[in-house]
């Protein structure tokens, strides 16, 4: 029987093209096994399009940017999803929810502990809280109107910060669908397949995953091993054949 996928909805009082970005992400190879659709979701004070929204979805992302001048999510004064927070929790489940917060200069998980204390709301009610920074974003050409995820000719810690967090977003996923790290190791294994055959490279926008690249490295050592070794062997031969003369 094929695993059900998830409809996730991403819950903000922002406008979607604050999130754009991560709509592009959710839509990449290694989200297809898991996402069957992703729609924004526009909190308002209507709180009926929420219970609507929530009827339709089994994961939730609630997204917040710092370009909205300050970090009041919760427990703060004017903050900004107090209710709403505890309403995702309470219909899907604390760890079927995941709070993004954008656009940071600080993302380090020193300044993620300290959000944590001084809005303990968040780790009450989500499975997560992940920062991005407009760094981050930068380094996987995740800005502008037309965000596409790809590795960068720099910057490759910044790109590997986002890309842990992209990647420890799927596995929340994957938990929420009740796929177990070895059959989720399983399915990248065959998901890869396809891609590495003949040399082919993965499609436009979407990143290796860390151990296809890690392969790569190694096959690559063997060959410059193995070239080397031939070279030593002919070497050796010549210098034999010159003696015995």
């Amino acid at each position: 029987m094929a695993l059900q996928k998830l409809t996730v909805g991403i819950f903000s009082r922002e406008g979607q093209d604050n999130y754009k970005w991560l709509i592009h992400v959710l839509q990449q190879v290694m989200f297809l096994a898991l996402i069957q659709y992703t729609f924004p979701v526009y909190i308002s004070n209507n709180s009926r399009s929420i219970t609507d929204a929530l009827a339709q979805c089994q994961f939730a992302i609630l997204y917040h940017t710092r370009k909205r001048g300050r970090l009041n999510i919760t427990d703060v004064t004017d903050s900004l999803y107090d209710e709403e927070l505890k309403d995702l929790a309470s219909q899907l489940g604390n760890s079927n929810v995941v709070v993004v917060v954008d656009d940071l200069e600080d993302s380090s998980e020193g300044f993620k502990r300290r959000i944590l204390i001084e809005q303990p709301l968040i780790k009450a009610c989500a499975r997560d809280l992940i920062l991005i920074s407009e760094m981050e974003k930068e380094a996987a050409n995740l800005t502008g109107s037309d965000p596409r995820w790809s590795p960068p000719s720099s910057s490759q810690e910044t790109y590997c910060s986002i890309e842990s967090k992209i990647y420890l977003l799927k596995q929340f996923m994957e938990e929420a669908l009740g796929i177990s790290p070895g059959i989720s190791s399983a399915k990248r294994a065959d998901e890869t397949k396809p891609l590495l055959k003949g040399n082919v490279q993965p499609p436009e926008g979407q990143p290796e995953e860390p151990n296809i690249r890690l392969q790569k490295r190694r096959n690559k050592r063997w060959l410059i091993i193995g070239g080397v070794s031939a070279i030593l062997v002919i070497i050796i031969i010549i210098v034999l054949c010159l003696t015995l003369k």
